[in-house]
């Protein structure tokens, strides 16, 4: 049973915080872009909607085997700057899948999800390094509800808002631009360098 002074001594920690913010906007280019894709594909685009559906569908292929290439690139590399790198790309792709053409966006849609979904397992090992074993169950039963409930209810809430006032792709773009900004927290975490 947690102690009640460790769960304070926990959610006065600034790693906690800043995993949450990294992993809502995480969440939200990811889980949010693919709520809003298709009616974007077909309201502004213009596409079919079958062909839209499957361009959709094949853009996510890409993620499969981005889980054991991070795996790889963990081992090897610093973990702070591979999150840093991933989002900042991620953050770029998504800018230009908001001005992207019809003809591109295919392509460019299936880039963005292969870096965004790269981020997912390594924020997982960031978690397990950033907490003890005493905080670490407590950490991530905060950490994912958290940026679960951000990046995938108010982040496409926002998207399709955007939508209805002005346009998906202004709402993809500023979206691309908040996840840039929001890279440098990676950075911030030196906690991990200490383990």
């Amino acid at each position: 049973e947690p102690n009640r002074t460790v769960f304070r001594d926990l959610i006065t920690r600034k790693s906690l915080w800043i995993m949450v913010n990294i992993l809502s906007v995480v969440i939200g280019a990811n889980m949010g872009i693919y709520y809003i894709m298709p009616l974007f594909l077909t309201k502004e685009l213009y596409l079919g909607i079958g062909y839209a559906n499957s361009l959709l569908g094949v853009s996510r292929l890409g993620g499969i085997g981005v889980a054991i290439l991070c795996g790889f690139l963990i081992d090897r590399f610093n973990l702070r700057k591979i999150m840093f790198i991933l989002m900042i790309v991620s953050g770029i792709l998504t800018i230009f899948l908001g001005a992207a053409s019809a003809a591109l966006t295919g392509i460019v849609l299936f880039l963005q999800a292969i870096f965004i979904t790269g981020i997912m397992p390594i924020s997982f090992v960031c978690m397990t390094r950033l907490f003890d074993r005493e905080t670490i169950s407590m950490a991530i039963g905060l950490i994912v509800p958290l940026s679960t409930l951000f990046g995938t209810g108010l982040l496409p809430y926002l998207l399709g808002l955007s939508g209805d006032l002005l346009s998906f792709r202004f709402g993809i773009m500023a979206l691309g631009i908040l996840l840039i900004l929001i890279s440098c927290l990676a950075l911030s975490l030196r906690d991990l360098e200490q383990l």
